[in-house]
């Protein structure tokens, strides 16, 4: 069972630059604003979940009880969909995932080494700041050549 998750996550990998490909495609044909292609993309994200979730039928929480640091979460997927949209053309895609990735590892092994957020905590190790390292060498040459 771990390896379906393994191989879902790693096609999220995948999805990041095709996602970002199509929004830069969508700016650059059509909206010419990396701000309107991110609301149109946020729409289309929000009217899919919608119906997701009338499929699902959840039990919807009462929003008052949730702490207002929680909402930050949409407004970073918001950033970072409208950071993508604008790096993404002046960069590459491989630069511009190659420097995402550094930065959520780095980002995940605190994360994780402090327990932030209802991550288990791992200790950062000899091994675990080598892989930074090497996603930092690998950004590097990406970007170079």
């Amino acid at each position: 069972m771990e390896f379906i998750w393994i191989l879902f996550a790693f096609m999220l990998g995948v999805a990041i630059p095709l996602q970002t490909g199509v929004n830069m495609s969508l700016t650059q044909g059509w909206t010419h604003h990396a701000g309107l292609t991110a609301m149109f993309s946020s729409l289309v994200t929000t009217a899919f979940l919608a119906i997701a979730l009338l499929i699902m039928r959840p039990s919807f929480p009462q929003m008052k009880l949730m702490p207002l640091w929680q909402y930050t979460g949409g407004l970073l997927g918001a950033a970072i969909l409208l950071g993508v949209i604008m790096a993404g053309p002046r960069l590459g895609a491989a630069t511009l995932i190659a420097l995402m990735l550094a930065g959520q590892l780095s980002a995940a092994v605190l994360f994780d080494h402090f327990g932030i957020l209802g991550f288990s905590a791992q200790a950062i190790t000899l091994p675990r700041v080598l892989g930074i390292v090497l996603i930092g060498v690998g950004v590097f040459l990406v970007r170079r050549f």
